[in-house]
C-alpha cells in the first residue's frame, strides 16, 4: 500500500438496549486503505484493523469476523477489484481484569489495478489491550500493535503511458521509466501502531478518538531498475454515536490521514439506524464524503441492515470532481458477524 493513510466511516450498535445503556459493536473509521492499499475503500469498518491496530477486539462480543468486496471502474472502463478479511478474539479472558480485554487479530487484503499491472498482498496479526476506565465497559483506553507481510507486483503492459507511470509513482515505486518491461516482484515486512480513547458523554453520546501510525519501520527495497519505499503516515479518527427517539441512533464520523508530505485523505460522513418492527432488526442509510489524492472527490451513499449479529453494508462511490485523470466509481459490499463463546459450565 501506499502510505495514504485515508479514512471513511463507520459507527455501528451491536443491540438496541435500554436507551440508557449505550451498546456498541466496532465504531468505525476508515482509512483510504490507507496504509495498506492502493485503492480508496469507502467502507473502513468492513475491515477496521486495517485501521487502526487499536480497533482490534473492539467489539462487546468474544470474536467478530468480516470483511468487504469492492468493485470499481475507471474512465478508460477497466473494472479493478479489491477484497479483505479479518477476524479477532478475545483472548485471556480469565486473567485479566473483567471489563478489560486482552484481543489477537488476523487481517488480509487483496487488490488489482488492471490499468497500472499492479496486484497487492498483505497479512498483518494484531494485538491490542483496551483498559476500562469505568464499571460499564463503556469508556476505555486502547493501545495496538501490528506487523505482518506484504507482497507487491507490476506486470507491466505492452505500452506504457504517462498515466501508468504516475500510478506507479503514487502506490511507492521510484525509478520506473515508459521502457520498462521487466515484471516486478517484491515483499517487505511492515509495522503499525495505534491508540484509541472512547468515554461516555452525558447518558446518549458515546465518543471515540483514535490515532494511528502505519510504516514505523519506513519499508525500502531496492531491485533491478529501481526502488520501492514507504513513508511513515499518521491518521487521527473520530466518532460519535448519538441515542435518538425510539431507539433509533446517529453515526457521525471524520477521519484524516497524513504522509511527510501532504494530507493525503479527508473524509466525513453520517448514518442513521433505526429499529424495525422486529426487535431483531435494524435499517439505515447515510452519506460519505471523501477525498483523497488517488480517486478526487467522492460523494458515497450507504444502507446498512442489521440482523441479530450479522450485519450487512452497501455503498456506491460517484465521482463529484476529481484532478486525477482515471476518475472512479466504486460499489462496495462489507459484512461483520460478532458472536460470544458459550461458557463452559
Amino acid at each position: 500500500m501506499t502510505g495514504i493513510s485515508c479514512f471513511a466511516f463507520y459507527l455501528f450498535s451491536h443491540s438496541t438496549l435500554v436507551m440508557k445503556k449505550i451498546n456498541i459493536l466496532v465504531y468505525a473509521v476508515m482509512l483510504h486503505a490507507c496504509a495498506y492499499s492502493q485503492h480508496s475503500f469507502t467502507q473502513y469498518y468492513s475491515s477496521p484493523l486495517l485501521i487502526n491496530p487499536a480497533n482490534t477486539g473492539k467489539s462487546i462480543e468474544d470474536y467478530r469476523a468480516g470483511g468487504f468486496f469492492r468493485s470499481e471502474k475507471n474512465s478508460y472502463e477497466m473494472v479493478n477489484t479489491s477484497a479483505s478479511f479479518f477476524y479477532d478474539t478475545r483472548i485471556m479472558a480469565s486473567r485479566i481484569p473483567e471489563n478489560d480485554r486482552l484481543s489477537f487479530g488476523i487481517a488480509a487484503l487483496s487488490e488489482k489495478n488492471v490499468f497500472a499491472g499492479i496486484k497487492n498482498n498483505y497479512f498483518r496479526l494484531s494485538l491490542a489491550y483496551q483498559k476500562s476506565l469505568d464499571e460499564s465497559g463503556l469508556q476505555y483506553l486502547s493501545i495496538g500493535f501490528q506487523g505482518g507481510f506484504s507482497h507487491k507486483k507490476i506486470e507491466p503492459p505492452v505500452y506504457v503511458f504517462e498515466d501508468q507511470l504516475i500510478a506507479w509513482s503514487s502506490a511507492g515505486f521510484k525509478g520506473l521509466g515508459p521502457g520498462q518491461s521487466n515484471i516486478i516482484d517484491i515483499n517487505y515486512a511492515d509495522i503499525n501502531a495505534g491508540i484509541n480513547f472512547q468515554v461516555l458523554i452525558g447518558e446518549k453520546n458515546l465518543l471515540s478518538l483514535g490515532f494511528s501510525t502505519s510504516h514505523i519501520n519506513s519499508p525500502y527495497v531496492v531491485f533491478d531498475g529501481g526502488a520501492y519505499s514507504e513513508s511513515p503516515s499518521l491518521g487521527f479518527q473520530a466518532g460519535l454515536e448519538t441515542m435518538l427517539p425510539n431507539s433509533s441512533k446517529l453515526y457521525s464520523s471524520f477521519l484524516i490521514s497524513k504522509t511527510k508530505q501532504e494530507i493525503d485523505n479527508l473524509t466525513l460522513g453520517s448514518l442513521y439506524m433505526m429499529k424495525l418492527n422486529s426487535k431483531n432488526y435494524h435499517m439505515g442509510g447515510g452519506i460519505i464524503y471523501r477525498q483523497d489524492n488517488v480517486t478526487g472527490t467522492v460523494i458515497a451513499p450507504c444502507l446498512s441492515l442489521k440482523y441479530n449479529s450479522f450485519l450487512l453494508h452497501l455503498s456506491y462511490d460517484i465521482p463529484a470532481s476529481s484532478s486525477v485523470t482515471t476518475p472512479r466509481s466504486g460499489l462496495e459490499l462489507g459484512m461483520i458477524f460478532s458472536g460470544k463463546r458459550k461458557k463452559s459450565k
